[in-house]
């Protein structure tokens, strides 16, 4: 039978450092959808996709577990990622929300922040700064165990 399965070595956990993570992907686009979905599951995460905003608040409210981070791209059809980051931080949900957007000027940086997002993800997606920017705004959050040693205002865009 051998060792647990939750046992991981340092290695292991280096090679799969969302290993655990339910993410939830908010994206439009089914080729990015595929491409990120497979990043994130190499990296160990189990990804949920939600098509627009609209589906993302849909899946969010019927969840059954909640997500640790989501990935919200910022134009779509239905509910653009603004919106329903807007509504998803009316809503008290306090889940870190990562823009992921081929536009990452001053501009829209600011837009992001203000509908509640905390970060950033540029398209196309580099797979190791995605996973990078994941592991930091999980352990932002309070990583595994739960704990929040940031000075978290009510997960809203904590300073760098």
């Amino acid at each position: 039978s051998g060792a647990p399965a939750t046992t991981a070595t340092p290695q292991q956990a280096q090679a799969r450092p969302l290993a655990g993570r339910r993410l939830l992907l908010v994206e439009d686009n089914p080729i990015n959808q595929l491409v990120a979905s497979r990043l994130l599951e190499l990296a160990g995460a189990t990804p949920t996709v939600a098509e627009n905003g609209r589906d993302a608040l849909e899946l969010l409210a019927m969840a059954q577990a909640p997500f640790d981070i989501i990935l919200m791209d910022v134009q779509m059809p239905v509910m653009d990622g603004y919106e329903a980051t807007r509504l998803l931080r009316e809503r008290g949900v306090r889940t870190p929300i990562l823009a992921m957007s081929a536009g990452v000027t001053q501009a829209e940086r600011g837009e992001c922040l203000a509908a509640g997002m905390d970060g950033f993800i540029s398209k196309p997606v580099d797979a190791g700064q995605m996973i990078a920017t994941i592991v930091e705004w999980l352990d932002r959050a309070g990583g595994v165990n739960g704990t929040n040693d940031t000075n978290d205002t009510n997960g809203a865009n904590p300073t760098r």
